[in-house]
């Protein structure tokens, strides 16, 4: 068996997809629909760099007063593809209710090492968390959340030992939605995700373990992230402000 009960990568490809049963083109469409309309009646700051790679962007949209609080959303796409442009729709609701809302767009599998993707998400937050102020944004106890594969970058963000490798608060993620929402099972053991995350190096056995959130006991993840643990992909039911929002 290739992978537990499966023979062939075709079985595991068909069984690890999240778009089967839906209209792929239609969805993507709607939810780019949906975005242009929102940056038509909100301030918007594109492409702000958050690091040195071209993939290392944010987009920030205002909710138009000085000092509001933050939240960081992380664009799903099964780490290997969409970017930050296709959900700018999910800051409408936030920024309606006076919350800053940063988008962020990372590097895709297989270009670059999973453990990449991970690390550039870790950067743009610690990114925000220094520049906060100059955005006009209050970036203490910033919220976090993202859909599909980003709510596993999420559970990494809050993994992160951010005194010890960034010299940063602990508490840096402490706003009243530290939450991960509609995300997909971590990857393991590395070969039998999907060929497309699976290029030399990309998602090795080791590269997975060491981005797999259950991997940090000792940072007590799953105590915060609590009931708010949703999978749209798997065996759980969605949070149903997430199915509304993607729907």
């Amino acid at each position: 068996m290739l992978y537990r009960d499966f023979a062939t990568q075709e079985e595991i490809d068909r069984e690890y997809d999240p778009m089967r049963g839906r209209d792929p083109a239609a969805l993507l469409a709607d939810w780019r629909r949906r975005s242009e309309r929102v940056c038509e009646t909100t301030r918007v700051s594109f492409d702000i760099a958050y690091g040195p790679t071209l993939a290392e962007r944010l987009d920030l949209y205002h909710a138009g007063n000085e000092g509001a609080p933050l939240h960081v959303f992380f664009h799903g796409g099964y780490w290997r593809s969409l970017g930050h442009r296709e959900f700018g729709f999910v800051a409408e609701g936030l920024v309606r209710t006076g919350i800053n809302v940063a988008v962020v767009n990372y590097a895709l599998c297989p270009t670059v090492a999973f453990g990449e993707v991970v690390r550039q998400s870790r950067a743009a937050v610690a990114w925000l968390k220094c520049h906060g102020e100059s955005l006009g944004v209050d970036s203490g106890g910033m919220s976090v959340s993202g859909h599909s594969a980003g709510g596993h970058l999420c559970a990494m963000l809050l993994a992160t030992d951010w005194q010890g490798g960034f010299g940063l608060p602990d508490d840096l993620i402490g706003g009243p939605c530290a939450s991960v929402v509609s995300t997909t099972c971590a990857p393991s053991p590395g070969r039998g995700c999907s060929p497309s995350c699976s290029s030399p190096g990309a998602t090795s056995t080791t590269t997975a373990r060491s981005s797999c959130p259950a991997g940090y006991p000792r940072r007590c993840i799953w105590s915060r992230v609590g009931r708010s643990l949703r999978s749209s992909h798997a065996r759980c039911r969605p949070t149903p402000s997430i199915s509304r929002l993607m729907a």
